[in-house]
């Protein structure tokens, strides 16, 4: 088993190609418009919902089979399609073109792997079994977001990123706070809802983090 690398990409502006115009095209397509990423989709027949996040974030759609031209311009290439000679063609290519390619039925065949990513907030965590079980890693994926969308952390971290300037110029503020926030049995509350004890305690954290400034 490949040892992945594990990084997130910025992708604000960046050209995607989507092959493939069905569920999981939908999927790929949607998740690259949420990072800003311009996106093509080349595919014979297109879902509705598609064509209209397409139309709704500026994509386009090229309604016909896939080209090998149509990887001109592409960043990072999506081999989506529900024809598995396709996507090995669109892997082929791509990989041989030096572009960063995912292949949907057949992860091995690329060397670009989108782990499953749990949103709370500014929190962001990926999940990924290796290509072993996608279906599992989608589960936990659920499991965690609902989780921690229900925990302290989201507007902790959001309170955190409003503090920053000034812990930036107070280094052992940082440090001390950091230290408290990360003690096992304090992290442990910030895992669950936040009790009305819990935001005082927090609050008076944040409070000697500020300061006078």
């Amino acid at each position: 088993m490949k040892t992945l690398y594990f990084a997130g990409l910025d992708l604000e502006g960046v050209e995607a190609l989507v092959v493939g115009g069905g569920a999981v095209g939908l999927q790929k397509a949607r998740e690259l418009l949420r990072c800003g990423a311009r996106v093509r989709v080349v595919a014979p027949r297109c879902r509705p919902a598609l064509k209209a996040l397409l139309k709704a974030h500026g994509g386009s759609w090229a309604r016909r089979a896939f080209r090998a031209r149509d990887l001109k311009g592409a960043a990072v290439v999506f081999a989506a399609a529900d024809s598995r000679g396709v996507n090995a063609r669109v892997a082929a290519l791509a990989r041989r073109g030096g572009l960063w390619v995912g292949v949907a039925d057949r992860p091995g065949e690329g060397n670009l792997s989108v782990p499953a990513v749990a949103r709370a907030g500014r929190l962001n965590l990926a999940v990924s079994t290796s290509g072993a079980s996608p279906a599992l890693a989608k589960a936990l994926r659920r499991s965690l977001e609902k989780g921690l969308g229900r925990s302290a952390l989201p507007r902790l971290l959001g309170r955190l990123e409003a503090l920053r300037p000034v812990l930036k110029r107070r280094p052992a503020r940082k440090k001390k706070l950091l230290a408290a926030l990360t003690r096992p049995e304090f992290f442990t509350r910030l895992l669950k809802p936040e009790s009305p004890a819990l935001g005082r305690a927090l609050d008076l954290l944040l409070r000697e983090a500020r300061g006078s400034d």
